[in-house]
């Protein structure tokens, strides 16, 4: 059975918004209006340095050769940039909606703590059953912790704090058909 190695992208600003009223904790660029998507969507110095330490991890624990190897990304921003900083190449990317995400209101602190208790957002195992239907081909994936916590709800794998860490690595080796 072919493994897929989900990648949850690297630290972006949106995951820096707290619980408290939206509020970020990271102060704005002069001129930037609060929900300007393009700078939340992207990645942080720390962001862009775990999705660099990702080609060494891919290579050295999974014999994943980011410059030659086909992977899949969410259409957002964070996802392709944690790729392309992680070496794969823009011609070897193809992006899926499903892998997207989901939008949470309560701040990426409580959704981590939500996932880490039990509870796993409708819209993630929505969006997970539409993944594991119809898997995409290419053997890594960089996705939304949302995703990883649907998908590992759906194949009854238990949810390890550390999953969900950005820029963290998950191999998923069940329930994917042969791909031909």
């Amino acid at each position: 059975m072919p493994k897929k190695l989900v990648v949850i992208h690297g630290q972006s600003r949106d995951q820096l918004k707290t619980s408290e009223q939206g509020q970020y904790r990271e102060p704005m660029r002069r001129g930037m209006r609060p929900f300007d998507s393009l700078y939340f969507d992207a990645l942080t110095p720390l962001g862009e340095a775990q999705a660099a330490l990702l080609r060494l991890r891919l290579r050295d624990t999974y014999g994943i050769d980011a410059a030659t190897s086909p992977a899949a990304t969410s259409t957002l921003n964070r996802t392709k940039q944690t790729a392309l900083i992680a070496g794969f190449k823009v011609d070897l990317l193809k992006e899926y909606s499903v892998l997207d995400g989901i939008s949470y209101e309560d701040g990426y602190d409580q959704l981590i703590t939500n996932i880490t208790r039990g509870w796993v957002p409708e819209a993630a195992l929505g969006a997970a059953a539409v993944i594991l239907a119809n898997p995409p081909p290419e053997p890594v994936w960089f996705t939304d912790v949302t995703i990883l916590a649907g998908l590992c709800e759906h194949m009854n794998l238990t949810i390890q704090p550390d999953y969900l860490w950005s820029g963290r690595v998950i191999e998923l080796a069940t329930r994917f058909p042969t791909v031909s």
